[in-house]
């Protein structure tokens, strides 16, 4: 993967418990982005 700016979207639609993977699976990955080095962008409704 390329150093740049990324974008992670979680998805708001479907059931409680697709939104709660999402985020989690969310969240992981921008956990290992940082610890790659990678910028990160928060969106308001996940912060």
């Amino acid at each position: 993967m390329k150093k740049g700016l990324y974008y992670q979207a979680v998805p708001y639609h479907g059931t409680e418990e697709q939104q709660a993977y999402r985020t989690e699976i969310s969240l992981k990955a921008t956990a290992e982005f940082l610890r790659q080095g990678y910028p990160c962008i928060c969106p308001s409704y996940l912060c």
